[in-house]
């Protein structure tokens, strides 16, 4: 038998190369999602408090053995968006609103949804709450037209879980100090807008992954002379602290004394 031609050995070889299946690329792992304010929650949550011009540590309500078991439980699942064993759904309450004005407070109208009773968590976060107005000596107030929401957030990057709580979030309308209209809910505000309190509308919880817990009080008009951690610092007239800027938001909880505290997800 003859041999092969040059030519057809250069076939031959084509054809096997084609036929041999290339092995799969390596596949990396998917980094965790910085976002803008990472710097600034590494900040609080590793600088000495007193280092931090831009927030002052305020005191924490004490927290039950059941609420301090619970909080691991907390991190681990904001962390992964999903909040499913720790709500209490068949407890859930429509939270109020107010037909003269038009007015709702939750982002949608369905009802908000409880933690567990045996999570003690309901308790821990309704007294969080409740100890912000003393904490800020009365700067800020729960009211529908100052505090009655915190939206919670998840940070993989930081590792951490928090709260975004914002005051004075319908101030009287006025065409010389605020000029701004924020729709039903504005109507018949008992907040006077006033610059150097509303500078100071943001409150920030933090839980990291050693289960650690603080509270900061945020002065959005100071700065830490850093750009990546002042860049979530928001300027007057709103000085608002965004929840996205921080991490994957993940719900607001809802209250107001009298109503109990509920969550909506997102």
């Amino acid at each position: 038998m003859r041999s092969p031609t040059p030519t057809l050995l250069f076939v031959l070889l084509a054809a096997l190369l084609l036929s041999t299946p290339a092995a799969p690329a390596p596949i990396s792992p998917s980094p965790s999602p910085t976002f803008p304010g990472t710097a600034f929650l590494q900040t609080l949550l590793h600088s000495p408090p007193l280092k931090n011009k831009f927030a002052t540590r305020l005191p924490l309500p004490p927290a039950s053995t059941l609420a301090r078991r619970h909080l691991p439980t907390l991190h681990t699942a904001t962390l992964s968006q999903n909040l499913s064993t720790l709500l209490s759904p068949h407890t859930a309450f429509p939270f109020p609103t107010f037909a003269n004005t038009r007015c709702d407070l939750v982002k949608d109208t369905r009802p908000v949804i409880p933690f567990t009773e045996q999570s003690g968590l309901q308790a821990y976060f309704t007294a969080l709450f409740d100890a912000i107005p003393p904490a800020t000596r009365n700067v800020i107030t729960l009211s529908r037209f100052d505090l009655f929401h915190a939206h919670l957030f998840a940070s993989p990057s930081a590792n951490a879980v928090g709260l975004v709580f914002h005051s004075k979030e319908y101030p009287t309308y006025s065409a010389q100090a605020f000029p701004y209209n924020l729709g039903f809910c504005q109507l018949n505000s008992t907040v006077a807008y006033n610059d150097a309190q509303m500078r100071r509308r943001n409150i920030v919880w933090l839980l990291d992954g050693e289960a650690r817990i603080s509270l900061w009080w945020i002065d959005m008009a100071a700065r830490s002379g850093r750009a990546d951690v002042d860049a979530v610092l928001n300027e007057a007239p709103f000085y608002t602290l965004y929840e996205d800027d921080l991490g994957h938001v993940v719900a607001d909880l809802d209250y107001l004394r009298g109503t109990g505290l509920g969550m909506s997800l997102y």
